[in-house]
């Protein structure tokens, strides 16, 4: 019971985060203004992970890929989770679970992203 509160939450939680970088992602692509009360608040909410990934992760042509691999890795880590809390064990071959969970993630990613576009 505990476990499927908590599998509520990060799901809810995480969800909603992912959601908001890949807002932040499309708002920048489209050079939305920056002055726009929405991408304030995008940036205001995920400023504290955007900054240090920019340092780490370069942009492409003027595309900020630094919001999109942290939404990416935002939703491998809820997958993650939420596989670790309902007792998925991964046992010998964890690499191929690894790269499973990765595409998993990325199909995430993508279907957000037609929500969003939608």
């Amino acid at each position: 019971m505990f476990s499927q509160a908590l599998v509520f939450l990060l799901q809810t939680f995480l969800g909603l985060f992912s959601l908001a970088l890949l807002l932040r992602f499309y708002l920048q692509l489209v050079r939305a203004p920056v002055r726009n009360p929405v991408s304030q608040f995008l940036a205001a909410l995920t400023d504290f992970a955007v900054r240090p990934a920019r340092r780490a992760i370069p942009g492409l042509w003027g595309i900020d890929l630094s919001t999109l691999v942290l939404a990416w890795l935002v939703e491998f880590v809820l997958l993650l989770a939420v596989l670790s809390l309902i007792g998925q064990s991964f046992g010998a071959d964890i690499g191929e679970s690894l790269v499973g969970l990765f595409l998993l993630a990325a199909l995430n990613v993508l279907r957000l992203s037609l929500y969003i576009l939608m």
